[in-house]
């Protein structure tokens, strides 16, 4: 889904992970939340979005690997 992002909402995004799902911060004030099942998903997103780079709570870095190394086809 486009979701119309401006240059300073794409440099802050923060993914955490909630117990099934990832949990995604973009921008800093006035954020967008969005949330993913799948990594394929949330990869498709930030694609269309052109988002280049996130930062990752430990589990849900741990949880991204887990899933890329699991499905190497990404």
């Amino acid at each position: 889904m486009e979701l119309n992002l401006k240059e300073e909402e794409k440099s802050y995004v923060k993914i955490t992970y909630s117990s099934d799902h990832f949990i995604v911060n973009i921008g800093k004030k006035n954020s967008i939340s969005r949330e993913y099942y799948s990594v394929r998903d949330m990869m498709k997103e930030f694609q269309e979005n052109d988002i280049d780079s996130a930062d990752f709570d430990d589990e849900a870095h741990r949880r991204f690997k887990k899933e890329i190394n699991d499905n190497p086809y990404y």
